[in-house]
């Protein structure tokens, strides 16, 4: 039945389809700068750019927008990766820095010696012999500190040249980049300075042109889509707000939810989870500090195991999808006693982790950081409920590991404390 509000939204619609049609077409968009100085295919001007943007230390008036949105792009597509940052003071971003083995990649950015990514850029050219493989594990500056597996490699090239030959570099395109640039552009409003502003969309539009000029991406079924979006507009928008607040929501009160509505079976006074939307469960005793003693503070750990789930991020309930790990944080303030969770778990008692782990279906992981992980599907329709039944599942699996992970956490103890 026909009401006077849907009569209006009909006729807003309507009156928003017309003015996006009559947008004019133009057949060839005014000259980029790169374009004027006939420089729009020289990679090391979009070098230059890309690292005057990402540096937060550059009076671009963005801050950390741009480089934020680039981590972020990172973080969801890299499985365990961390960028965690007090301020932008301590990151450091660098052009064209030799590794000690001769490479030079194009950009390299870390954090105070926590984290580093370096970046290999191709705007027309393709990978040179072995060139990508010369950077793994490489750090181009004096910071050895920086810890193996929080090294990370963007491969950043046209959609129709991706995939670099080291398998440790993430393959992203310039066109995932301009989604980023107009997003910073869109949310950073008339923060950023006003030439910064005019700058930086400056640079967007010349990789448009440029990577638009040669691969043919926009398919007539990517244009009615596009046409779908635009007439749907408000409808899509109130959907997305209303998902975008039940997540805030459970983001804030998963904690407080999964106790009093889905408390596991296998759950008694001696787990803990701390309210907080990192999705962290631990026992007692997995959080010791410096003196042994326990504290509840993650921050103030010098020794600690949790489990997580990743309730924080948005993917979990658009995909039904809840990822859940066993980790020895970067929070906790002793290296000595993560390496040594990592050598106990990987070595002497990895059979007996194994007899577990096979039972459940969980994965073994050997790193630092993450010791197991397994991914549990739901379906995403459900919404709140499919993901703490699920999370119920996750807990009451990995709760079999407990006793010999209490086990491995009180020899790394030791093992540490001798070091």
């Amino acid at each position: 039945m026909m009401t006077p509000e849907l009569d209006s939204l009909r006729s807003r619609l309507e009156a928003f389809s017309t003015a996006v049609q009559n947008i004019p077409e133009v057949e060839e968009p005014p000259k980029t700068t790169l374009g004027i100085i006939n420089r729009r295919q020289r990679e090391n001007y979009w070098n230059r750019i890309l690292r005057y943007f990402l540096d937060p230390s550059e009076p671009h008036g963005f801050g950390t927008a741009v480089l934020d949105a680039v981590l972020e792009l990172i973080l969801s597509r890299t499985e365990d990766a961390e960028f965690e940052y007090q301020s932008g003071d301590n990151i450091v971003v660098r052009s064209e820095v030799q590794n000690p083995n001769g490479g030079r990649p194009d950009l390299f950015i870390c954090h105070d010696g926590s984290w580093s990514v370096c970046f290999e850029l191709k705007v027309t050219a393709s990978e040179g012999s072995n060139q990508t493989k010369q950077y793994v594990g490489e750090i181009p500056i004096d910071n050895s500190t920086i810890p193996s597996d929080s090294r990370y490699h963007v491969y950043l090239s046209k959609a129709s040249q991706l995939n670099a030959e080291a398998s440790a570099f993430l393959n992203i395109s310039w066109r995932e980049l301009v989604d980023l640039l107009d997003e910073v552009l869109v949310a950073t409003g008339g923060r950023a300075t006003g030439r910064g502003a005019a700058q930086l969309r400056d640079f967007r539009n010349t990789i448009q042109t440029e990577t638009t000029m040669h691969e043919n991406e926009h398919t007539e079924q990517q244009r009615e889509q596009m046409e779908l979006y635009v007439k749907y507009y408000d409808e899509i928008q109130t959907v997305e707000q209303a998902f975008a607040d039940i997540h805030q929501q459970e983001k804030n009160q998963w904690a407080e939810r999964f106790l009093e509505d889905y408390r596991p079976d296998a759950w008694t006074e001696v787990w803990n989870c701390e309210s907080s939307t990192s999705g962290l469960i631990y026992k007692d005793g997995w959080r010791l500090g410096p003196d042994r003693n326990p504290v509840d503070d993650r921050d103030n750990a010098q020794y600690g195991l949790e489990f997580q789930h990743f309730v924080k991020k948005p993917e979990t309930f658009t995909n039904g999808k809840l990822r859940y790990r066993v980790l020895t944080s970067r929070h906790i303030g002793d290296d000595e006693y993560r390496e040594a969770v990592k050598q106990l778990v990987n070595n002497a008692f990895y059979d007996e982790l194994e007899e577990i782990r096979s039972r459940h279906g969980i994965q073994h992981v050997s790193r630092r950081k993450t010791h197991a992980k397994k991914y549990y599907s739901f379906e995403p329709e459900r919404g709140p409920q499919a993901f703490y039944e699920t999370l119920q599942q996750a807990f009451d699996e990995f709760v079999d590991l407990a006793p010999t992970l209490t086990e491995i956490h009180e020899q790394a103890i030791e093992l540490a404390v001798e070091e």
